[in-house]
């Protein structure tokens, strides 16, 4: 990956314009990277920064400038070295390289530094302020470097400007797009690298394969999402945390220490999947902390399990006997309410009871060991609804995931909600498929195709309104 990126032949955009019209968004969004500083202050970025956003197809890196803070003045001094159109882009590089420029005209010199090194232009505006000719002397400026360079309509606040602008950009810019970095469409960001690839013979090929990588990566994501989660669920299912004692006094101090570290165990392993699903976002900032959670973090107390619209009387088993009809919905009357709602879940033998008679999750186990010395055991949990309680936990993260951009500085959450509409979105092959699966998961039975099960589910929540 490092290799391509260094390669000669690398794209490079400087990414330009007014301060505050939401330049480091844009980087943020296209290199895929939440580090990025954004305010809505002016002046945030005071030196060009370069991020990288690198696929299977190839690299392209991404610089954020400082914004024009005296344009006329040095279109001004350009004009006074620049006779004719053939000295312009030199006079642009003299001015960079100039000791009293880079004093005079600090942000300017900085800006234009990648341009003059080769990086193509991408000059951002704001659509929904209006339109002034204050902008033409720094579109000018861009002009007079003879680099390859887009206009691109940032709608902050609205489009209410965005015809304008178009028109004004049209005649400075060969190519101008209205491109929203807060809209998470990764299809919008693959067109915005099959147009420049137009402008670029160097960079044509390595531009639109990457286009089409991007086009391929919501699938591709999805699937490495699902085998993450069904490592995670098998691993869930069969933690066991033991102890052993050589005194029967130490016995029940004994359980109570295997219950916390058991307890304490499973939150912690579940708070590494979630960072492993925020790394496969690239999420960097943004680590979901159990204070960030909007229901309680608490997955071991059953009585918190209400907050998904599950409670005692809800987690209700997957089916009443090989008989049931397939086609039969548990309760109707909690529809939208319970975990199993909605769902055809009927002729899966042999499930038993949701509930074991405990308020706890987890099972402790005494052994007698050789030697008198006992074993004490927590886990591996019996429940049958904990893998579901999982599987709704990463998929609401998933569901947060795919709906934001890596421009957004809002705290990740969780959201509680329901099964209702994930549920009656799979067909009823994929809901038997599943009912099976946690089944099968909280009897510590293999799931063959563990993956493929899921991924119908996390595609629902990646896409509920689909």
């Amino acid at each position: 990956m490092m290799d391509k990126e260094k390669s000669a032949s690398t794209p490079v955009f400087a990414v330009v314009g007014h301060p505050n019209k939401g330049k480091s968004s844009i980087v943020a969004t296209l290199a895929r990277d939440d580090r990025l500083a954004i305010s809505p202050r002016s002046g945030t970025t005071t030196r060009s920064e370069s991020w990288s956003y690198c696929n299977n197809a190839g690299c392209y890196r991404l610089v954020d400038t400082p914004g024009f803070q005296r344009p006329k003045a040095v279109l001004d001094w350009l004009r006074q070295r620049a006779g004719s159109a053939e000295r312009r882009a030199a006079a642009v590089a003299e001015l960079v390289n100039d000791p009293q420029c880079r004093e005079r005209f600090p942000d300017e010199t900085e800006l234009l530094r990648p341009i003059v090194a080769g990086a193509a232009i991408l000059y951002v505006v704001d659509g929904s302020r209006p339109y002034s000719p204050e902008y033409e002397a720094e579109m000018e400026i861009l002009r007079w470097s003879g680099q390859p360079s887009m206009g691109l309509i940032n709608p902050i606040e609205g489009d209410t400007h965005v015809a304008d602008w178009e028109q004004a950009l049209q005649q400075y810019f060969r190519l101008v797009r209205v491109f929203d970095p807060m809209q998470p469409r990764l299809q919008a960001q693959a067109d915005l690298l099959s147009t420049f690839a137009h402008l670029q013979p160097e960079w044509s090929d390595s531009l639109r394969a990457m286009a089409r990588e991007i086009r391929e990566e919501p699938r591709q994501r999805l699937h490495e999402a699902a085998r993450r989660l069904a490592l995670w669920l098998d691993h869930a299912c069969n933690l066991q945390v033991c102890e052993t004692v050589i005194d029967k006094a130490l016995i029940e101090p004994a359980r109570q220490t295997v219950l916390r570290r058991y307890a304490r165990q499973l939150v912690e392993e579940e708070q590494q999947a979630f960072a492993e699903l925020l790394e496969l976002y690239g999420y960097h900032r943004s680590p979901l902390e159990k204070s960030d959670l909007d229901i309680p973090g608490d997955l071991m107390d059953r009585s918190e399990w209400k907050f998904w619209g599950l409670d005692r009387r809800q987690l209700l088993a997957s089916a009443t006997g090989a008989g049931a009809s397939a086609g039969a919905v548990i309760d109707a009357g909690l529809l939208g309410h319970s975990l199993m709602a909605g769902a055809v879940i009927g002729g899966l033998a042999g499930l038993g009871s949701a509930w074991l008679g405990s308020d706890k999750l987890e099972n402790t186990r005494l052994s007698a060991l050789a030697g008198s010395r006992w074993g004490v055991c927590a886990g591996p949990s019996r429940d049958r609804n904990l893998p579901f309680v999982l599987i709704a936990r990463y998929g609401h993260l998933l569901q947060q995931l795919e709906q934001r951009t890596h421009a957004w500085r809002s705290p990740i959450r969780l959201h509680a909600g329901d099964w209702k509409q994930p549920l009656e979105a799979l067909d009823e092959g994929q809901r038997e498929a599943l009912m099976r699966a946690c089944d099968r998961l909280a009897r510590q039975k293999t799931v063959d195709d563990l993956p493929g099960i899921l991924l119908p589910l996390l595609e629902v929540f990646a896409h509920p309104e689909a």
